[in-house]
C-alpha cells in the first residue's frame, strides 16, 4: 500500500513534490491524464490540496489543463523544445556573464569538482544528469541573481524529461563538441562576453541535438515512455487499482 508523504509544509506541496518528481523522470508521461480524485486516494489525501498542486505545476508549465477535459502532463513538440532551449540560452548565457565577474576561490573549486563527478559519471546516464543539473545551477547561482536562476530551473524542469529519454539512449551523455570544461574555462577567465557566448552555444547546441534525435524518432516513441526500472514497477505495485487512470 502506498504511504502518506510526511516531512513538507503544507499538502498541496506534497502532492506537487509527487507530482513534479515523476514528470521530470517520464514515469509520468508525457499527455498522461492526471486525476484528482486518483491522486487523492493513492496520496491519502483530500481533493483540495491535489487541485492546488495542479495549478501550481500548469503555472511551471509541466501539467496542461483544459476546461472540461481535466488536466495532463505537458506534451512537447520539437518546436516547443527547441523555444525552450532558445530562451534557457539567453537566460543562463546572462548568468554566466554575471558569474564570470563574480566567482570567488570557492565558487571555483566546487565548479571544478562539480565537473570532475559528472565526468566520472559517464557510464551511470541517471546520475550523469543529476550531477549535471547541479554544475549547471551552482553555476547560475554564482550570479548572484536568485531570480535569474528560478527562471532557468523552470525552464530545464519542461524539457528534462525529454533530455533523460536522450541521454538514455546514447553511449555517451556528453556529445563531442559540446563537453562542459571549454565551457567553465571560459567562466573560470573572468571574460563576460565570452562566457555569456559559449553558454548560449552551449545550450543551442544541446537542444539542437535532441529535436533532431526526436524528429528521427517514429511519432509514437517521440514523448517520453515510462521507464521500466525497479522504482517504477513498485510504484505500479503499490497502487495499480488506484492509479489505472492517471498514469
Amino acid at each position: 500500500m502506498s504511504k502518506p508523504l510526511l516531512n513538507f509544509t503544507t499538502a498541496h506541496e506534497q502532492v506537487q513534490s509527487f507530482l513534479r518528481e515523476r514528470i521530470m523522470a517520464g514515469e509520468y508521461p508525457a499527455g498522461m491524464r492526471l486525476k484528482t480524485e486518483e491522486l487523492a486516494s493513492l496520496l491519502k489525501i483530500s481533493r483540495m490540496p491535489v487541485r492546488e498542486a495542479l495549478r501550481q505545476l500548469h503555472a511551471e508549465g509541466l501539467v496542461e489543463i483544459k476546461r472540461n477535459q481535466g488536466a495532463s502532463v505537458v506534451t512537447l513538440s520539437p518546436a516547443d523544445i527547441m523555444e525552450l532551449f532558445s530562451i534557457r540560452s539567453v537566460l543562463e548565457g546572462l548568468a554566466c556573464r554575471e558569474a564570470a565577474s563574480r566567482l570567488k576561490q570557492k565558487d571555483r573549486k566546487v565548479l571544478d569538482a562539480l565537473l570532475v563527478q559528472m565526468q566520472n559519471l559517464q557510464e551511470g546516464r541517471a546520475r550523469w544528469l543529476a550531477h549535471h543539473e547541479r554544475f549547471h545551477d551552482y553555476l547560475c547561482g554564482a550570479s548572484g541573481m536568485a531570480r535569474l536562476s528560478q527562471q532557468i530551473t523552470l525552464l530545464r524542469n519542461q524539457t528534462r524529461p525529454y533530455i533523460r529519454l536522450y541521454i538514455t539512449t546514447h553511449d555517451d551523455p556528453e556529445p563531442q563538441g559540446l563537453k562542459h570544461r571549454p565551457l567553465l574555462d571560459s567562466v573560470l577567465n573572468g571574460d563576460g562576453d565570452r562566457a555569456e557566448a559559449a553558454m548560449r552555444s552551449h545550450v543551442v547546441e544541446n537542444g539542437e541535438r535532441i529535436v533532431a534525435f526526436l524528429a528521427a524518432l517514429p511519432s509514437r516513441q517521440q514523448a517520453p515512455a515510462k521507464p521500466h526500472s525497479k522504482r517504477a514497477a513498485e510504484t505500479s505495485r503499490s497502487g495499480e487499482a488506484a492509479v489505472a487512470n492517471v498514469v
